[in-house]
This record gives structure tokens, sequence and C-alpha cells, in this order.
């Protein structure tokens, strides 16, 4: 009896060859990825971000033994990228089971209008320098709050197409494709990752690592589960470890050792609706520190501005 042709696939191929194993070109992923990374542009992304952040003092002699500082906490995130343009603010995750009371009430942080400026609300609401905000310059090339966004998408499986300068390889595999190439972290950085596809071009695995002079850096990422609100598709769960490889003495040499948990998406901004979102501003008894106009003051307390060098 002659073999079947599809007897005959069976034996050349495995399973998920026959379903998930499509070949694809490098430009038609690396666009699939981006449209995936632009729709989330311009929404408001809420989600819980929880871990421990590892405090390095990166001023100190790095050839000897250090003791960083170990930050815990959980916080519901509310995120909008738009462009270069970062906003996003945060309060204490009142699902928490552990105390959070040292920790800020409530912190905002947005670069729209070209400066770094930050908000911090204490604990103690109506009172004299409860209320903080620095105001720093702006103008880099990659800010710390794009750093924010960037991380916010990573753990969302979002955000590495847009990064992405070349595929060298596409390895069709079951859960879909595993890619190799180089990408840009910042802007002096030689980056080479390696990227688990998934079928509806979400990140499910990544291993990145920068160079910048010589000053390694990895990033790792994992996500699961996918939500899809209209064009847009989203990981429910992911997990973000930044380690700087070069800072030998110091604690598993994590920077950051973050989860997230999606929690909703909105609809896109109107301009009304982002520039309110994205204005931080001056309220009563808010100690400012302004590095671009080189002054310090209480809000509503004239006598109390005073020049910094």
């Amino acid at each position: 009896m002659r073999p079947t042709f599809l007897a005959l696939l069976l034996v050349v191929a495995s399973p998920w060859q026959l379903f998930a194993g499509d070949r694809i070109a490098p430009e038609e992923l690396l666009a699939q990825m981006r449209a995936r990374d632009e729709a989330i542009e311009n929404r408001k992304l809420q989600f819980v971000k929880s871990g421990v952040v590892v405090v390095n003092a990166w001023w100190a002699d790095t050839t000897k033994p250090t003791t960083p500082a170990k930050i815990r906490f959980q916080r519901l995130t509310t995120l909008v990228v738009h462009g270069a343009g970062v906003t996003w603010e945060s309060i204490a995750d009142p699902l928490a089971k552990f105390d959070q009371s040292r920790m800020s009430s409530f912190n905002k942080g947005s670069n729209v209008d070209g400066t770094l400026r930050s908000m911090n609300r204490g604990q103690d609401p109506g009172t004299r320098g409860d209320v903080t905000m620095n105001v720093d310059p702006g103008g880099y090339p990659v800010d710390v709050f794009q750093e924010h966004g960037m991380q916010a998408k990573f753990v969302h499986g979002l955000g590495f197409g847009e990064r992405i300068k070349v595929i060298e390889s596409i390895t069709p595999v079951k859960e879909g494709y595993r890619v190799s190439g180089t990408m840009q972290i910042w802007w002096e950085d030689y980056t080479t990752f390696e990227l688990l596809v998934d079928s509806n071009y979400l990140v499910r695995k990544a291993t990145i690592d920068a160079d910048v002079n010589g000053h390694r850096t990895r990033f790792e990422v994992t996500t699961e589960g996918t939500r899809t609100v209209g064009d847009v598709a989203i990981a429910l769960k992911g997990k973000f470890r930044r380690t700087n490889p070069d800072y030998k003495h110091h604690s598993k040499n994590a920077n950051d050792d973050i989860q997230s948990e999606f929690r909703e998406v909105s609809a896109p901004l109107t301009a009304e609706q982002y520039k309110e979102f994205a204005t931080i501003p001056e309220e009563p008894l808010m100690q400012v520190t302004n590095r671009v106009t080189k002054e310090s003051y209480v809000v509503g307390e004239p006598k109390s501005i005073r020049k910094l060098e």
C-alpha cells in the first residue's frame, strides 16, 4: 500500500510545523510587532507593578563589597506613552498585603513639557512640604521617564519592535518565532537580543544585552496570557529583570526585579484629555526644587525662595 501524502507529511514534520511553523519575512514580522507597539500609544495603560528594587550606591568604589538597599513595593500605576512623551502616576496598591506606609501615597512624573517633572505626596496631607515636586532639565535622547515607558511596555509584551534595528535570524518554533538581532535601548549602546514572539506578535520571552562603552546591562523579560481590546493585544502578566554584570560585589547584581499585572487600557485620549493627564500643577505648601530655573521654594511662601547653585 502506497503511503498517502498526509502520512509522509506527518513523518517529516512535527505537529507544530503543520500549523504554527509558517515562515515569515523579517520586514513582515517587524511591521506586525511595530503595529502592536503603536496600538498602545496615547492610551491610559493601568497595571499593578510590584516587586523589589535593589538600590546600589553607583558612586561608590565598585571594587569593594557594598550592601544594596532592597525596597519592596506594590503600586497601582497608570501610564501614557505618546511619541517621546511619557506620563505616569501611581498609588500604593490598596490590595497589598504588606505595610507601605513609609512610601509615597501618590506620585506622578511627566516629560511632556520638555522638562523632567516629578511629584510625590507623602502621608501627612495638608502639612508644609508633604507634597514635593522636582523639575529637572530634559533634552536627553532617552530620559528616565522614557525608560519607565519602555519597562511598562516590555512587561506587557510590547515595545520591542520599535527598538529593533536589524533582525538577523528568525526560527519558527512551536510557540511562534525565535528572533535575534540588534536593537537600540539608549543612544550610545550596542545591544543584541533574543526574543520569543507568539502568533499575536507579543513577546513572551526576551534576553537583551546592552553595552555602553564597556558598561553592560542585561534585561530579561517573560510574559503570559493575552487580553485583546479592539486593535490592542496585550500580555496579562509579565516579569522584568535588569542586571548590571559589572557590579560584581552587589547582591545578585540586580537593579530591578519587577512583576506586572494588567488591569485595563483606555480608548485613545483626546488632545484635551492628554493635556490634562500630563499636567502636574503646583499646589499650596508644595516644596518645589526647580533645577531649570535654579531655585527652590514652598508654594505660597514668597520668603521661602532661595537660589540653587
